[in-house]
């Protein structure tokens, strides 16, 4: 070859992000997830070659954060948002997802700053078009006091100004609002029966449907959001269709930062509620994230919720992790409200170690805590029967009770 015609090579000197990549590209653990991940895959070479292509996008980002983050908890936890946002979309990063979970700062989880408790006023006023929309809702509601017949009214309406008007007469606010009204509704006049819970399915789905279609070209608001939560937590499950979960995840981690403490019980008692069966590796992200942003247990309430979201986990990975965070997380149980909380906390805590979490540490702490709870029950009702509260019927159901709690404690 002509040397005329060679062009010299000039290598640039890696940057701290890069070095810090190939760190953890070399780091003993990352070698034992590719291990996991391999034998996984089952032979499935293009698979885990997706696989690898997805991780290493985020172990690029992960590098970053590590070199120039000034909250390396927050950073971290925010690329675990992406991990799970992704795979919501059908992005999967297989086993790999375990070695961003499974990250600590100085040995300690990751843990995000709590949200802040975003309310209507901090919002901006919606388009008067929708606002219209969403006024004649509300009227509706006031004059139509069955709540099926109302949510039925409500949807027709919210057609008809679709139809003249087009998308500029709609907004997420409209069915999000349609969802609350219907449910506040329900709590005066139950639904009943199997012709209203097939009439209710109809029409919830229906309202779902819409809220997410217009939700592409319109991001929900917190408020929005919390309203669809909030009705998805107090109507009897099922009652939504699973396919809709994915779409409700997805805009509840991308609004996240606008949930606060109460907030952060209100998408937990959804995600019970919720079937998580097309979506079950990013639902345990989702729930992971959000037991390790700021939530606080103060109640027995705020626990059940919890425990209750994630016993409809199933068996993986992340879901493990999830049963971790949650344990990291509580504190003030003694504050438990009365002893049938007790019973129920340990049935779930049992349904956890049997069908979500083999992790004998998981099976330890689980087992503290309902050996706690035990005892705690019993001191209830000691301090009850020196007290004389309780009548003879009352006495024998809360010993019948915590005969329960005692025996779920032993089967943990």
């Amino acid at each position: 070859m002509n040397s005329k015609n060679k062009q010299p090579l000039h290598l640039k000197e890696p940057g701290a992000a890069q070095l810090q990549a190939a760190e953890l590209l070399l780091a003993p653990n990352f070698a034992r997830v590719k291990n996991i991940a391999f034998e996984a895959a089952g032979g499935d070479g293009e698979l885990y070659a997706a696989w690898r292509d997805n991780t290493d996008r985020h172990l690029g980002r992960l590098a970053q954060v590590q070199v120039s983050g000034k909250d390396l908890q927050q950073d971290i936890w925010e690329v675990q948002r992406d991990i799970a946002l992704a795979t919501l979309d059908g992005e999967s990063t297989g086993p790999f997802s375990k070695y961003f979970f499974h990250a600590s700062v100085g040995g300690k989880p990751i843990e995000a700053r709590p949200g802040k408790d975003v309310t209507v006023d901090d919002l901006p006023e919606g388009d008067y078009d929708v606002v219209q929309t969403n006024n004649e809702i509300v009227s509706i509601s006031r004059s139509e006091d069955d709540p099926l017949s109302f949510l039925n009214e409500s949807l027709k309406y919210a057609y008809s100004r679709r139809k003249r008007g087009g998308g500029r007469f709609e907004g997420p606010e409209n069915y999000a609002t349609a969802m609350k009204l219907f449910t506040d509704k329900t709590l005066d006049q139950p639904l009943e029966g199997y012709e209203d819970m097939e009439r209710a399915h109809k029409l919830l789905n229906d309202a779902m449907g819409n809220f997410l279609r217009v939700s592409q070209k319109d991001t929900p608001n917190i408020v929005e959001l919390m309203n669809v939560l909030v009705s998805v937590r107090s109507l009897p499950k099922g009652l939504v269709d699973r396919r809709f979960t994915p779409g409700l995840l997805k805009y509840t981690l991308e609004g996240i930062d606008d949930f606060g403490d109460n907030g952060m019980n209100i998408i937990l008692g959804a995600m019970s509620k919720m079937d998580l069966d097309d979506c079950p590796e990013a639902a345990a992200m989702t729930m992971d994230l959000v037991l390790r942003k700021g939530v606080k247990m103060h109640r027995s309430g705020d626990m059940l919720i919890a425990l209750r979201a994630v016993s409809q986990l199933p068996k993986s990975d992340n879901s493990e992790h999830t049963v971790t965070s949650l344990f990291d997380v509580r504190n003030a149980l003694e504050m438990a409200g009365d002893i049938a909380d007790l019973v129920q906390m340990n049935r779930l805590l049992l349904k956890i170690v049997n069908d979500v979490s083999d992790n004998p540490n998981d099976t330890r702490r689980a087992k503290d805590t309902a050996e706690y709870n035990a005892r705690r029950a019993s001191d209830m009702l000691a301090d009850d029967v020196r007290a004389r509260r309780l009548s003879t019927a009352e006495q024998k159901r809360a010993e019948s009770q915590i005969s329960a709690v005692i025996d779920l404690a032993k089967r943990i």
